[in-house]
């Protein structure tokens, strides 16, 4: 029997095409009846050229080119034999097309020991890769034009049942079953949570993940002097819905298949969140974006007209923008300049060992939180158009805005009277991630982990909302408060 020179081998970086040299004498045993840019594994195999194969001379020495791919990209593998012939089937994920992953399959065909041989070796790579293994899935059915639960058939499930993961489908049926379903479960083997539809589902999920976590370790989430306590148990979102905007945030495109690859390969980051505060309770969680006055105006005209689909996001905000309305506010803040004591424990290089510890314990100590609730608070009043504030803080990135999941701060703007031409323009500016979006006159930057708004009592009898995630929230009363919590939110994914 040939002798496998080589064995498997995995690259970090992606490699288009590997040569492996072979020394003439013995017959081919493995021959690849598809080749693909980026194959598994390159190795080395005693073999003889027969004629009308590809396979080039070069003195005597022939070489054989295989190509390669990431480790990482492996999926699954089987042997499958006939009449004492292997074959070895190999499932691995293409990325050679930009951001988005395709699923492709190549055959190979050869002695049924070396392809024995090279499946267990798959096998091994796979589990020491320790990917999940079982996934809590929620599907809101009214998503994308109600097609989230075929999404989820057609682009998710065969891929979670190649790779032998564990899925527990729940289909939500009315608003916050995902949040009410996550406080009452059992979620002991469970490695993820997923949320399949748009942003407003995922808030669902991220809501009740947090208020689990908070509630076990006996954290009063409700109190806004409280600092709230990383979950450990990740999140992902299959983009099904309208806006879709944290999995491109993720995932680099919102493609489907491709975020659940990614889910699949088990990589995660740490995110903040930011929580609102009305009526002595918490009355949601951001991760994207919370905006009040025009932004909650859009977002409620938005949600009457769902039968527009996504095209909604396009046409609403434009009419919103012609009844625009200002809106006399008191907002308060802690200015981050005042906060020394907190600052300076956390001030060590990100490789520091003692970097986690600190951040630890900047979020968990009484004293610190003491100091924070102790700390004075800054007030401007003002006639806005709008306030809004982003978790996953846009910074930037190759002359453009980009998302950074885990900033010390939210930056908070305020926008002032302005022409309506002015706003526009300042608007698609910042659809577009330009990197001076919010440099105008009009615009007023402020840096805080907390700050309170509050409406004017000439406005008291008005209805106002926030846009929180894509939602929109009714205030209950005349004022609300947020507060950030820094990466407390587990997620699938990757920083750009």
């Amino acid at each position: 029997m040939p002798e496998l020179i080589t064995t498997i081998g995995f690259f970090k970086e992606r490699v288009n095409w590997t040569r492996c040299r072979h020394t003439p004498g013995d017959k081919l045993p493995l021959n690849v009846q598809n080749r693909t840019k980026h194959f598994l594994f390159k190795v080395a195999i005693e073999y003889t050229r027969s004629k009308g194969d590809a396979w080039e001379d070069d003195r005597r020495e022939r070489y054989y080119f295989i190509p390669c791919i990431l480790r990482d990209n492996i999926l699954q593998s089987r042997v499958l034999t006939t009449d004492d012939q292997g074959y070895l089937e190999i499932n691995f994920l293409d990325c050679s097309q930009g951001k988005r992953y395709h699923k492709k399959k190549v055959t190979i065909s050869g002695d049924l020991d070396i392809c024995t041989q090279i499946h267990h070796q798959i096998q091994e790579i796979l589990s020491e890769l320790k990917r999940p293994k079982r996934f809590l899935v929620f599907i809101n059915p009214n998503s994308g034009h109600k097609k989230a639960g075929k999404v989820y058939g057609k682009y998710v499930a065969p891929l979670y049942d190649l790779c032998g993961v564990q899925t527990d489908v729940i289909v939500t049926s009315h608003a916050k079953h995902a949040t009410e379903f996550l406080l009452s479960c059992d979620l002991k083997g469970v490695d993820g949570v997923i949320a399949v539809g748009g942003d407003g589902i995922l808030n669902e999920v991220i809501m009740g993940v947090l208020k689990r976590t908070q509630i076990q370790r006996q954290v009063n989430y409700d109190d806004p002097n409280v600092a709230m306590e990383m979950s450990n148990l990740p999140v992902g979102i299959i983009p099904a819905g309208s806006g879709n905007v944290i999995a491109q945030y993720l995932y680099h495109t919102k493609c489907p298949f491709t975020a659940a690859a990614k889910i699949l390969q088990g990589h995660t980051l740490q995110s903040n969140v930011a929580s609102v505060h009305m009526d002595q309770k918490m009355s949601a969680v951001s991760s994207l974006i919370l905006g009040f006055g025009l932004f909650g105006d859009m977002m409620k005209e938005c949600e009457k007209h769902r039968n527009m689909g996504p095209s909604r996001y396009n046409v609403i905000p434009i009419l919103s923008m012609m009844k625009r309305r200002t809106v006399d506010v008191n907002l308060s803040y802690q200015p981050m300049e005042s906060n020394k004591k907190f600052r300076r424990q956390a001030s060590c290089p990100g490789h520091c060992m003692q970097h986690d510890r600190l951040l630890k314990r900047a979020k968990s100590t009484s004293d610190i939180l003491e100091d924070q609730e102790d700390k004075h608070w800054e007030k401007i009043s003002d006639r806005v158009f709008a306030i809004d504030t982003h978790p996953i803080m846009m910074t930037p990135k190759d002359g453009k805005l980009g998302p950074s999941f885990g900033k010390d701060h939210l930056n908070v703007f305020m926008t002032g009277k302005c022409g309506l031409l002015s706003h526009v323009t300042q608007l698609a500016k910042v659809k577009e991630w330009d990197l001076h979006c919010y440099n105008t006159k009009f615009i007023r930057e402020i840096q805080t982990q907390r700050f309170k708004i509050g409406i004017s009592n000439t406005m008291k009898d008005k209805d106002f909302y926030i846009n929180c995630d894509g939602e929109a929230l009714l205030l209950t009363q005349p004022s609300f408060e947020v507060r950030l919590h820094r990466r407390v939110l587990t997620l699938f994914g990757q920083q750009l």
